[in-house]
């Protein structure tokens, strides 16, 4: 798959920047619990001639990293060794995009608080306003085993300073993993930056989208033909109508789906990044 433009505003002050990232390196957690943001979505500048414009960087953003662990000693959830490990990833993932990440002296600040420790959905924004700094995109490291449990998952604010990851997932094949150990992380971290599901439709955030998509809750056509206005504005990355797990075919990840857009056009996304 080619590189890709999308719009992202830095958590750095004053900032505005367009950022190039493969979307195949971000694959889907089993839940991801991010939303379209509320307030008013920027638009392209050139929206009516085509996507946003290549910028090539390099980029630099600072990271603030937080452990959710066990009280009163700081006890459980991940090691510091595990949060080295997933942070690496991120930034062989972004680094071919020239997006970097800097993270002050490698700290860790460790939260020890059994509400949060055993939480499930924990709220984004009271992680932010309690524990956050206001100066880069603050990453909240949930245990494996707690209240997660079950299942991997994530949450990021669109665009915005703040994401979470957390639990495990049973695979098709039997397997257990982390959310530690997939692209979760990547994914999350994508969001913060600006950068939507494939299957983010401009119906829900531009009410009078009738120039661009289908008038249909489908929105992006699967020729991609209104991809840089529709979707997740990436002109490259093939169209998807929702997130569906259970259509995967295993173990070739086949989708199975008879889905079509408002021009009959069976969809035909890529597996790998919805």
């Amino acid at each position: 798959m080619q590189n890709v433009s999308t719009f992202f505003k830095s958590v750095l002050p004053t900032i505005v920047l367009c950022f190039q990232l493969s979307l195949s390196l971000t694959a889907q957690p089993n839940y991801c619990a991010t939303t379209l943001p509320t307030h008013p979505e920027p638009a392209p500048s050139n929206l009516e001639s085509g996507c946003y414009p290549d910028v090539s960087g390099p980029f630099y953003i600072r990271i603030f990293l937080h452990v959710i662990r066990a009280a009163p000693n700081g006890s459980g959830g991940q090691s510091d060794v595990a949060i080295k490990q997933a942070v690496d990833i991120m930034r062989a993932d972004f680094a071919a995009h020239n997006i970097f990440f800097v993270w002050d002296a490698c700290k860790i600040d460790v939260i020890a608080n059994n509400i949060l420790y055993t939480a499930i959905f924990p709220s984004l924004a009271d992680l932010f306003t309690n524990y956050g700094n206001p100066n880069g995109i603050n990453i909240f490291f949930f245990p494996t085993d707690q209240g997660m449990g079950e299942f991997a998952l994530g949450k990021a604010t669109l665009p915005g300073t703040a994401l979470y990851i957390g639990g495990e997932e049973e695979q098709w094949d039997g397997e257990v993993y982390s959310a530690m150990e997939s692209r979760t992380l990547s994914h999350e971290m994508g969001h913060c930056l600006g950068l939507y599901h494939t299957f983010e439709q401009l119906p829900d955030r531009f009410p009078d989208n009738d120039i661009y998509c289908c008038d249909s809750p489908e929105g992006e056509r699967a020729d991609s033909s209104n991809g840089c206005e529709c979707g997740d504005y990436v002109q490259d990355t093939p169209a998807f109508y929702q997130w569906v797990k259970n259509s995967v075919s295993y173990p070739n990840c086949n989708f199975i789906t008879t889905k079509v857009d408002c021009n009959n056009d069976l969809y035909n996304p890529d597996e790998k990044i919805l």
